[in-house]
């Protein structure tokens, strides 16, 4: 699940007609690359949307810091250097990825209003105080004379396979303009 960049849960069960549009899309974009001679090595991000028995593109990125890829991130248990090297090397049919068995849930911290007109410079307290089973992602923050300052839009990501860590986390924070959605904590299953 993923939820147009505030939010994302990983691993999704897809039913057997989905699973097969899934497989079609991904034979089609093997085909694509190989036609294009693509060379180098890069991790694909698609966002997709499965509706009237079909499968839908919403975007397709390269970059690690979404809330999908911060997800995986943590979902899988090997060494990313490892994996990254492998990638460049072309060894990458060698590695044998390590998935963790909880389901990983990842919440975006954003600013009021996002993505519309967000305030900026407002001082973030409390996100010091993280345990071991979170992981935080910073994106738009400034630091400046000793303080955490929000620098608008998606402030950071909060990632764990501990759905109650995640609320209390994110509850914790003082940020005068904090908004995240409960909803993808709530529909993860753990």
């Amino acid at each position: 699940m993923y939820t147009s960049g505030v939010g994302a849960i990983y691993p999704v069960k897809l039913d057997e007609f989905s699973e097969k549009k899934l497989c079609e899309y991904k034979n089609k974009l093997i085909h694509m690359f190989n036609n294009e001679n693509f060379k180098d090595p890069f991790i694909l991000c698609s966002e997709l949307i499965f509706c009237n028995n079909d499968i839908y593109v919403l975007g397709c990125n390269t970059r690690l810091c979404t809330p999908s890829c911060e997800t995986l991130l943590n979902y899988i248990e090997n060494d990313w250097l490892e994996i990254f090297y492998n990638c460049i090397t072309k060894s990458l049919n060698y590695t044998s990825l390590k998935e963790l068995m909880k389901e990983t849930t990842c919440v975006v911290l954003t600013s009021k209003n996002f993505p519309l007109n967000t305030k900026r410079n407002i001082e973030i307290k409390n996100i010091e105080n993280v345990n071991n089973f979170i992981k935080t992602y910073f994106s738009n923050i400034i630091i400046r004379d000793g303080q955490i300052l929000s620098d608008g839009g998606n402030i950071l990501s909060v990632v764990s396979q501990d759905k109650s860590s995640i609320l209390r986390y994110l509850r914790q924070i003082d940020f005068e303009e904090k908004e995240y959605r409960n909803d993808i904590v709530l529909k993860a299953k753990n």
